[in-house]
């Protein structure tokens, strides 16, 4: 996914993670459950919707953890999805390594280089012990 207003912009887009959809594919990571009044969940609910904007599909789906690998652990978890649509004109899709950690290097938003994104969410990832190849992979080319 482009991104053009967090961590780049129009002119020098960034990347960051995105969920697509795919048959039989897991995703590890961490669920938020929204604290406070209703009025309070529904302004963090607009900023959400604010921040995550350049996702085409909002999906309710079902949390399982490595413990409960049969059971739902929470149901109906909103999660934001990008598509390959033609009128998601922020989808890049897949791309080598060695360009993606280019894009990753050279770009810069509002909240900061996008390199500080790759390595934070590196670290994020170990410290819930999941492995991923290819995230590491890409951290190690900075």
């Amino acid at each position: 996914m482009v991104h053009t207003y967090h961590r780049g912009t129009p002119e020098a887009p960034g990347r960051t993670v995105t969920l697509a959809e795919e048959e039989g594919a897991v995703t590890w990571g961490v669920a938020y459950r929204l604290a406070g009044s209703e009025e309070q969940q529904q302004q963090t609910i607009a900023y959400l919707e604010w921040r995550e904007k350049q996702y085409d599909v909002r999906r309710l789906c079902h949390v399982y953890t490595a413990d409960s690998p049969d059971q739902p652990v929470l149901q109906d978890v909103l999660v934001y999805i990008a598509t390959e649509s033609p009128a998601n004109v922020n989808w890049l899709g897949p791309a080598p390594l060695p360009a993606i950690a280019q894009q990753i290097a050279t770009s810069r938003g509002p909240s900061g280089p996008n390199h500080e994104y790759l390595l934070q969410l590196a670290e994020a990832m170990r410290q819930i012990n999941i492995d991923d190849p290819e995230l590491f992979e890409l951290e190690g080319m900075r």
